[in-house]
């Protein structure tokens, strides 16, 4: 049974909650938008510019601390 809606005539549903609905909505049917450099590495989470999903399902509570090699990666891209 759905909830009646409030009183006042508003919508329980914000517009950012419909963005963030469609933003999904839009990787599920043309994929995720990672951007052209993917960087892989158990201590940087790469989200998808659309909708946030991580490329591989991780959140911040599975990273692991940063290499020299992440650093690296990281310094070069910053100095491109």
């Amino acid at each position: 049974m759905r909830p009646a809606p409030p009183a006042d005539g508003h919508s329980l549903v914000t517009e950012d909650d419909m963005k963030r609905l469609f933003m999904k909505l839009i990787c599920r049917l043309r994929g995720h938008d990672f951007g052209s450099v993917v960087y892989i590495s158990p201590a940087v989470l790469q989200c998808c510019r659309r909708c946030g999903e991580d490329i591989q399902d991780r959140t911040i509570d599975d990273l692991e601390p940063m290499t020299d090699e992440d650093y690296e990666f990281l310094d070069d891209l910053e100095g491109a």
